[in-house]
């Protein structure tokens, strides 16, 4: 995706299975994911691929697009060919559609995270395919298929050493100490509205 809501996670996850054994990072080559892999490559095993969204539909009836998706779904089985991995995790999005239908295809054990309340059109697929589900939210397991191996795990996050304390960020940020702060965050397909909403509220109290 666009926002790193898929691999931020991803990152997290692999960061911590680094301190146990080799974890080896795929992403595209999008702006955010070629900014968030020269932050992790220092300590991942990383590779971009060249990889491109599969909609709109349209693109498909261009050759040069279709040539473009071939070498790169190549490189992908390539990449799981030349590492073998136990397990492959796939966090959601068209990259990772790719590489779990790889994996699955190798007899490699498959493991999705879902971290949306309601699943990505990708996980809700691959989990036809996937050995076990994770789910960031309980009430995620009933958009899967009954019988599916779904378990709750939350959704990792990233523990960055150094991270400033409530107090440094209101002096980083010039907010007053004694004023009560709130932050208004989202991402994903809601992220646009959530903002506007805020942003909308805010001059109505002001």
């Amino acid at each position: 995706g666009g926002s790193g809501g898929h691999l931020t996670p991803a990152m997290a996850l692999a960061g911590y299975l680094r301190a146990e054994d080799r974890c080896f990072m795929i992403s595209t080559r999008r702006p955010v994911d070629q900014i968030l892999s020269a932050e992790g490559g220092a300590l991942l095993e990383w590779e971009t691929v060249g990889l491109q969204p599969f909609t709109p539909a349209g693109r498909w009836f261009s050759p040069f697009f279709v040539a473009r998706q071939l070498r790169a779904a190549a490189h992908i089985r390539a990449i799981i060919g030349r590492t073998r991995p136990d397990v492959v995790v796939g966090f959601g999005g068209y990259l990772s559609a790719v590489g779990v239908v790889a994996a699955w295809s190798a007899g490699i054990p498959v493991v999705i995270h879902e971290q949306n309340v309601l699943p990505g059109q990708a996980n809700r697929w691959l989990a036809r395919l996937a050995d076990t589900v994770a789910v960031s939210f309980p009430e995620t397991v009933r958009y899967f298929l009954k019988g599916a191996a779904v378990e709750t795990t939350g959704n990792p996050i990233r523990l960055r050493a150094g991270a400033l304390t409530a107090e440094q960020a209101r002096t980083e940020l010039g907010l007053d100490a004694d004023r009560p702060v709130l932050l208004v965050m989202g991402g994903s397909q809601g992220s646009r509205m959530i903002n506007q909403a805020a942003v909308g509220m805010w001059r109505r109290m002001t």
